[in-house]
């Protein structure tokens, strides 16, 4: 886990996005193993066909604008907002008055009980085959992806910090929780990071771009998924 300030979220043009004991979902099948089996009704048999998943090609550049917005469903409706925001911030230990720049990507619920599965502190950065369930940690107001200082003095880069999940990744999943009505439905979305922090000062963050691969929920309320299942 890595450390920052509060702030805001992320951009671009398109948009969206787990591991548990199966032994707590009957619906789940398994093989005698006790491994789930990606892809097969309970029971065995042919896939369920809940899985809607849509493939980003070409892939979206989420940093191209200061806000971006997630359709899950594809309703016209956004589910899930991202920004970046950019501020100043005056030295809270430098007597000299000097400001530090700071940068901020951050992921939010577009309305209602959307949500976005957690750690605790920050937005999950999730490996794929992890389990997306109702009883996953969820967070209904807007989450830290990466907040970090990119420029003024040392004091403040050094005092900022790093905070956030989703920086030097390739291919991990965010857990997203659409409402509609009544019911809830579970999906992921897949992204890369090229964010990083610089080898010599390792409390300033490397601007760099958050791209969408693709997504996926699955259309029985209430039903989980794993992060990058597509059928």
């Amino acid at each position: 886990m890595k450390f920052l300030k509060p702030g805001y979220i992320l951009s671009g043009s398109m948009m969206l996005f787990v591991i548990l004991s199966c032994s707590k979902l009957p619906w789940l099948p398994v093989n005698p193993g006790g491994v789930p089996i990606w892809g097969q009704a309970p029971g065995g048999g042919t896939p369920t066909d809940s899985i809607v998943y849509t493939n980003v090609d070409p892939d979206s550049l989420l940093l191209g604008f200061d806000t971006s917005y997630l359709d899950l469903n594809k309703d016209g409706r956004p589910d899930f907002i991202f920004q970046r925001h950019s501020y100043e911030e005056l030295c809270s230990d430098d007597l000299l008055g000097l400001l530090g720049d700071y940068t901020s990507l951050t992921i939010a619920p577009a309305s209602g009980q959307d949500a976005v599965m957690i750690d605790g502190s920050y937005a999950r950065a999730l490996d794929s085959g992890t389990l997306i369930l109702p009883d996953s940690n969820w967070a209904i107001s807007g989450q830290v992806l990466i907040l970090g200082g990119v420029g003024g003095s040392g004091h403040c880069l050094i005092a900022g910090g790093v905070r956030g999940n989703w920086w030097n990744l390739s291919d991990k999943y965010l857990g997203l929780r659409m409402t509609k009505g009544n019911n809830f439905y579970y999906g992921w979305a897949r992204l890369t990071s090229t964010y990083s922090i610089k080898p010599n000062i390792p409390f300033s963050l490397v601007p760099g771009a958050l791209i969408l691969k693709d997504y996926a929920y699955n259309k029985i309320p209430g039903r989980p998924l794993y992060a990058g299942q597509m059928h």
